[in-house]
């Protein structure tokens, strides 16, 4: 129920800082096949494109207010779009305890220069479990990108991140403890009209949002360097 997602969510929240003060790559990669298929990720940048809600990275908590999940559709615009998407099916025996994690960074002027101007938004949560979500402010201390090969990009990038678990339900927040994250990703180039409800469109409903498509023929790029850390413990990559 919505005690155990609450309780749920804490405790990942908790490993994440744990790993981050003294990262072992052994501490990022899944414990069996099973939970390494269940993975699924991708990084990716949109030219020409900006936040369709750009109020919405840290919302304040009102009845009427749009789903926090709203501060990563992108639109035509100004800028370059960098977007990073996790999913984890979770425990093949259990139901509804998958968890989603979302990044959604803004370039104005597609200038690295000062990142501290840069435009981001973060949230985590359980994908069956909407009303409740992890985010809060977030800062980009180091943004660094370069080119790779078939027009992708390597970004590394640091952050500092202040979450808290949010209620939506019933209006609360709980503050947590804050994260410094470090992002190593592998991006894709790719047109708005690509762009699925999970990776940044609107959707009919807020569950196309948290859960990413099921057409297995849809192509998934491993965004982190080493390819398959579960986003609840760093992040980081290598």
């Amino acid at each position: 129920g919505r005690a155990s997602m609450v309780r749920a969510l804490s405790s990942i929240a908790a490993i994440a800082l744990a790993c981050a003060c003294s990262p072992s790559k052994e501490d990022f990669l899944p414990n069996s096949q099973i939970e390494r298929d269940a993975l699924r990720e991708r990084g990716f940048f949109i030219l020409d494109a900006e936040p369709q809600n750009p109020d919405l990275s840290h919302p304040e908590l009102t009845a009427d207010a749009p789903h926090p999940l709203g501060a990563h559709r992108i639109k035509p615009g100004t800028g370059l779009v960098v977007g990073y998407r996790w999913y984890s099916e979770g425990d093949p025996g259990a139901i509804d305890d998958e968890t989603y994690a979302k990044v959604t960074l803004w370039l104005p002027d597609g200038s690295l220069s000062s990142p501290e101007k840069v435009w981001i938004a973060i949230c985590e949560g359980g994908s069956a479990w909407t009303e409740l979500v992890i985010l809060g402010p977030a800062k980009v201390q180091h943004l660094q990108m370069a080119a790779e090969a078939e027009g992708h990009l390597l970004a590394d990038m640091d952050i500092t991140w202040s979450p808290a678990i949010l209620d939506l339900d019933r209006g609360k927040r709980k503050p947590l403890d804050v994260r410094d994250l470090k992002l190593r990703l592998v991006l894709e180039p790719l047109e708005l009209s690509e762009v699925s409800p999970w990776l940044g469109s609107e959707g009919e409903y807020i569950y196309q949002e948290s859960y990413p498509p099921r057409d297995p023929g849809q192509p998934v790029v491993p965004p982190t360097e080493h390819g398959d850390g579960p986003w609840p413990q760093g992040w980081q990559g290598r």
